[in-house]
C-alpha cells in the first residue's frame, strides 16, 4: 500500500498505512471500527465505510453481499456520470462531484 493513500470519515482524512485491523462485523449496516496503529479506533460509516472498503479489500462483500434497489446504479452510472464529466470540463468541479455523490444510491440490506 502506498502511503499517499487515504480513505475519509466525514470531514477527515486517515492514511490506509496507519490502519492496524478493522472490525467489519456489521458492514451490512455500513458501518466498520478501524482500528489504527497508534491511535484511536475510527468509526466509519455509510459510503465512506464502502469506499474504504472497495480501497482495501473489495473481497469483504462476499458472502456479505450489500443489496440495492433493482437498476439503482442506473442514474448513476448512465446520466451522473456524463454530466459529471461535462460539468469538471467547464470548470464547475464542486458541483461535478456533489452530482456524483448525491446520485450514488443506498444499500437497502444484505442479502
Amino acid at each position: 500500500m502506498d502511503d499517499t493513500e487515504f480513505f475519509r470519515v466525514g470531514n477527515r482524512l486517515y492514511k490506509i498505512s496507519s490502519i492496524d485491523w478493522i472490525n467489519a462485523d456489521y458492514i451490512e449496516f455500513l458501518t466498520l471500527t478501524v482500528y489504527m496503529k497508534k491511535s484511536f479506533p475510527v468509526e466509519v460509516e455509510g459510503l465512506d465505510a464502502i469506499d474504504l472498503v472497495m480501497a482495501v479489500k473489495p473481497s469483504l462483500f462476499e458472502g456479505k453481499r450489500l443489496r440495492f434497489p433493482k437498476h439503482a446504479w442506473i442514474v448513476h452510472n448512465l446520466i451522473a456520470h456524463p454530466l459529471m464529466q461535462i460539468l469538471a470540463l467547464v470548470g464547475f468541479r464542486k458541483q461535478a462531484l456533489w452530482l456524483h455523490e448525491v446520485t450514488i444510491p443506498r444499500p437497502i440490506g444484505k442479502r
